[in-house]
């Protein structure tokens, strides 16, 4: 089951990555899609494998994904802004915002798409794929992987439970100074639950399946307070800089009422 999955999330991040080279729409949020699976894959069910020889596959997947995001945060943050720009009355926009937003994303675009060109042309991408292939033709597999996947893989996934749990009581607590911080490690760890739940799905069957979309609330709405926290990062810089900053105030104001009100619902 596992190699299985590492297999065709492999084969996926290969067809998504000629996408992203030919501009294709989504292909650049897919290749992050698919490297994170592999990614969390490697990293949840680590008792069924040698870490001495995933962890660098891991390091190299956690790399790749920090290289590719500056594209995929560009195309969600340009939709983001651009839209709620659109939603505002005429009478809020005030100065030439709209045509300000646009020339700015389009800078942000460019660079990022040379970006995504350059490391998929480049010598750490070429590793990436090598280790994965390498991984996929040798498996690093420890005495566990040779137990019932009805039985192992449902263990396993517990313990990316707990640590979601562990993670949300953090996020909760009235004391944590870096609270954005810490809902979004939440985040990170709801999203490996959910990913470890969807390997076991094949075999666990319906509870699996009630248990990851259980699941996706969470994660949406913890996904949904960290493009808060990047939208407002960019509303002060954009507001900092256009000629007229008063849409974007307005719009960093609901960005933080969104934000306040996920914190508020998270326990």
């Amino acid at each position: 089951m596992l190699l299985a999955y590492l297999g065709a999330h492999t084969d996926r991040l290969a067809v998504e990555a000629e996408r992203a080279r030919t501009d294709e729409p989504d292909a650049v949020h897919q290749v992050r899609v698919n490297s994170r699976r592999l990614r969390s894959a490697l990293q949840a069910y680590r008792p069924l494998l040698d870490r001495e020889r995933t962890e660098p596959v891991v390091e190299l997947l956690r790399e790749f994904g920090r290289r590719m995001a500056p594209a995929r945060d560009t195309e969600v943050l340009e939709e983001r802004i651009t839209g709620q720009l659109a939603e505002l009355p005429e009478e809020l926009l005030l100065g030439p915002v709209q045509a300000f937003t646009t020339r700015h994303f389009a800078r942000l675009g460019a660079e990022a798409r040379a970006g995504v060109l350059a490391e998929l042309d480049g010598e750490h991408y070429a590793r990436l794929r090598a280790a994965l292939d390498a991984l996929l033709a040798d498996p690093p597999l420890t005495k566990r992987a040779a137990r019932p996947a009805r039985t192992e893989l449902p263990a396993v996934v517990a313990r990316s439970a707990r640590r979601l749990a562990r993670a949300v009581r953090a996020a909760n607590d009235p004391a944590e100074p870096h609270r954005d911080e810490a809902i979004h490690a939440a985040r990170k760890a709801a999203k490996r639950l959910r990913y470890a739940t969807d390997l076991a799905t094949p075999v666990v069957g319906k509870p699996a399946k009630r248990f990851a979309t259980g699941l996706k609330g969470l994660q949406t709405a913890l996904g949904e307070h960290q493009d808060t926290v990047v939208a407002r990062a960019m509303l002060r810089e954009l507001g900092a800089r256009a000629e007229n900053g008063f849409a974007f105030g307005i719009l960093y104001g609901r960005d933080t009422a969104r934000a306040e009100r996920i914190e508020e619902e998270l326990p």
